[in-house]
């Protein structure tokens, strides 16, 4: 009997399997996640992530941003120095100037964010790291 009252409960989730979850994105947080050249020195990668930072913070969409760069002292994290993983905390969009949609603001964020040696992803951190455990490779898209 408690069989199929589970079973009662998980049917009208099984149409909802497949389709992704963009609850971030209503919440008002955008992440960016970039790769700079292997080899790059601690140093560099801090500046580099630094000024990332302080572009994505000049404009007026944006709350706060939070930037971090490399991996932490755990074998979960498959991240080395050279990966940067940024969170954008954005306004609520009532804040923003007209005509300013979330795809525009990306693309202007993207636009000015374009360093030498430096690829941009804006995806979401877990799909971006589940996609790398999966095939191996780092996805390049922007």
């Amino acid at each position: 009997m408690i069989n199929l009252i589970f079973l009662a409960v998980t049917i009208p989730l099984y149409f909802k399997l497949g389709k992704p979850i963009h609850a971030c994105l209503v919440r008002g947080i955008s992440p960016v996640h970039a790769d700079a050249l292997p080899g790059i020195s601690i140093q560099q990668a801090s500046l580099l992530m630094l000024e990332q930072d302080r572009i994505i913070r000049s404009f007026p969409e944006v709350e706060s941003v939070f930037g971090t760069v490399g991996r932490s002292d755990s074998a979960t994290d498959n991240a080395p120095l050279d990966m940067y993983d940024t969170t954008i905390m954005l306004k609520p969009q009532e804040k923003w100037p007209p005509g300013v949609t979330y795809e525009k603001l990306i693309a202007k964020m993207d636009a000015n964010l374009q360093f030498p040696g430096l690829t941009n992803t804006w995806t979401m951190p877990v799909r971006n790291r589940l996609d790398m455990e999966l095939t191996g490779i780092k996805p390049r898209l922007v």
